[in-house]
């Protein structure tokens, strides 16, 4: 049973690590993004966001493996995944495998640190696209001559036109 059992860690081990080489490449991969947003070059950030959909299809199926594999490992040691967290996996293969521990923690420390730094990322980079979109509007507005819309006491949109006059930065021809 060990040796079937010393396969299933070093698979579960493999996993890990490929997952994440996946994510430390989606992480470089926000870092260029970010800078793509902040120049505003869309056509870059197109051909970023292709390449995005790969490596998180290939993390997908990664994390179907890891799944299986953790599956697996449950399976052998009598329990359900939900009670075989990765800290009883780690236990366990630290008292049975020592020469493995090592490796299997530094997988997993990396695993959450990677996910964590990947959502700290990704939110940052939305905040900066949300905040270009805003931009965009705000220079929109003033060159249309749009003004925000006023609600009255009963909810009912007022018509500003008449009481407050049009600015517009460049004629328009209507």
């Amino acid at each position: 049973m060990f040796a079937v059992l010393d396969k299933d860690i070093i698979d579960f081990i493999d996993i890990l690590g490929k997952q994440n080489r996946v994510l430390d490449s989606l992480v470089q991969m926000e870092e260029k993004k970010r800078q793509v947003i902040i120049l505003g070059q869309v056509e870059e950030l197109n051909k970023i966001m292709q390449k995005e959909g790969i490596l998180v299809s290939n993390i997908q199926k990664l994390e179907d493996a890891r799944f299986k594999s953790h599956e697996k490992l449950a399976r052998i040691w009598g329990m359900s995944v939900d009670e075989l967290p990765a800290s009883l996996i780690s236990a366990r293969v630290k008292e049975t495998w020592p020469e493995l521990a090592g490796e299997l923690q530094v997988a997993i420390e990396k695993l959450t640190h990677s996910l964590s730094q990947l959502k700290a990322m990704n939110e940052e980079n939305n905040n900066l696209i949300n905040q270009s979109l805003d931009y965009i509007h705000s220079l929109q507005s003033l060159l249309t001559g749009e003004v925000a819309g006023t609600y009255s006491d009963m909810g009912m949109q007022v018509d500003e036109t008449t009481s407050r006059p049009t600015i517009r930065l460049l004629d328009k021809k209507i």
